[in-house]
């Protein structure tokens, strides 16, 4: 069993700190620091863990860390990576929930994403 993630980072030039303009109002900031793989059999709860490796992009938006599924569009934030991390696997299984309620009601798209986390999530 393979535990852990891996982050692949690479430059953005962009500051995980907010710049501010002469009058003081804030700018948002948002860079890519890098990819981020969540490995197979990595335990998300007590109810389910990673049947595959899943590779996030990580983001910082406004001071916050950002991790982001492209495969289902879902993402999680926290104020570190790790917390980030974890709030996007939550959103996973969440997701995954809402659409298995909704089977027999989905468009295509939805469909598509519930057998994508059919693939990617499995009980424990």
């Amino acid at each position: 069993m393979t535990i852990g993630t891996t982050l692949i980072p690479y430059d953005t030039g962009v500051s995980p700190v907010p710049r501010r303009e002469e009058n003081g109002t804030p700018i948002e900031s948002t860079g890519t620091i890098g990819m981020l793989t969540v490995f197979k059999d990595t335990v998300i709860n007590d109810n389910y863990m990673l049947q595959m490796d899943l590779i996030a992009e990580v983001r910082i938006e406004n001071d916050k860390y950002v991790v982001v599924d492209h495969q289902v569009n879902e993402y999680g934030i926290g104020n570190s990576r790790e917390e980030a991390q974890q709030d996007l696997l939550d959103s996973l299984v969440d997701y995954l929930a809402s659409l298995e309620k909704r089977e027999r009601r989905l468009a295509d798209r939805e469909l598509h994403n519930l057998q994508l986390l059919r693939n990617m999530l499995a009980r424990r």
